[in-house]
């Protein structure tokens, strides 16, 4: 029985197994030397030193033969089976375009914000629909990158829409309103609520190719650097008494208000149900400063 030889070291000493294998089975195992020494008993004839050269001759050449024989008939196999699997069609994994379309930021605290994104996903592959199995957004502040921790359900939250008016006396009667900056009043025009992105993805309605999606994603990022800040005025206006000369006086109330203006860049990632990465980057601006995300409890607006 031939040994068994490991293929992956081509090296002298297995070849000198192998060859030796083959050259006990062209032998005969012994037996044709026997024969040979039976026939020269027997005749009377002794065969010659050049004949029993050819014969060794000749039996290594046919032990090598055949050594070389299995050689290709085992490379051959591994061939045919490397071919099979080239040709076997790969698995078709899905390739997701991510589109960013509208990025509100909302800073909570001093050195935490809430992040709601709309989002498009459009699957370009076909025969490959997936789910999202999660989603994950970073953002960058200067040149750090700081990854989200959490995702936000967006169902408990809605988009307000604001409106501002030329002048005070606009504001409709029993309408709530808050000025800005230059005094100007704003209104809310209405509130809605958002549609998950996720909600509408799911085992029972992947994403195919030709039905984009689209809605809304809520992210909370935790340990930023602290927001900076800035004093704002109101609009409200209390008197107060000068108590040196008696006379009353205005003064505009104050409020502190965190900046996120150092949001440089905002990075989404969607993994799909098969592991894959698909990803999209928003730089500034972000928003529009008439659209803002609320808890779905309405919120008091001071009435002037």
């Amino acid at each position: 029985m031939l040994a068994v030889v490991d293929l992956r070291t081509p090296n002298l000493p297995n070849f000198i197994r192998t060859f030796r294998d083959h050259l006990v089975v062209v032998l005969g195992g012994g037996g044709i030397v026997v024969l040979l020494g039976l026939f020269e008993r027997f005749s009377g004839y002794s065969l010659s030193r050049w004949a029993y050269g050819l014969f060794i001759a000749a039996v290594a050449i046919v032990a090598s033969y055949r050594a070389w024989k299995d050689e290709r008939h085992r490379v051959n196999e591994l061939k045919d089976r490397v071919q099979k699997l080239e040709e076997k069609p790969a698995q078709v994994v899905p390739k997701i375009q991510v589109e960013i379309d509208e990025a509100i930021i909302e800073p909570v605290l001093h050195n935490t914000m809430r992040c709601f994104l709309r989002v498009m996903l459009r699957n370009l592959t076909q025969n490959a629909p997936c789910i999202v199995e999660r989603c994950n957004l970073v953002v960058r502040i200067s040149d750090e990158w700081y990854e989200s921790g959490t995702t936000i359900d967006v169902k408990t939250v809605e988009l307000v829409t604001s409106d501002q008016l030329e002048h005070p006396s606009l504001v409709p009667m029993n309408t709530t309103y808050y000025v800005d900056e230059s005094g100007l009043p704003i209104i809310q025009v209405g509130r809605e609520d958002i549609p998950s992105l996720l909600d509408s993805i799911g085992e029972d309605r992947p994403l195919r190719r030709g039905f984009p999606k689209q809605g809304w994603l809520g992210f909370f990022v935790s340990g930023l650097p602290n927001w900076p800040t800035q004093p704002k005025g109101t609009g409200h206006y209390e008197s107060e008494m000068d108590r040196e000369t008696g006379k009353e006086f205005f003064v505009e109330k104050q409020s502190v208000v965190r900046s996120t203006k150092v949001v440089r860049e905002l990075k989404l990632q969607i993994i799909d149900g098969h592991g894959g990465v698909h990803s999209a980057s928003k730089a500034r601006p972000f928003g529009v400063w008439s659209r803002s995300i609320e808890d779905r409890r309405p919120r008091d607006l001071k009435m002037y």
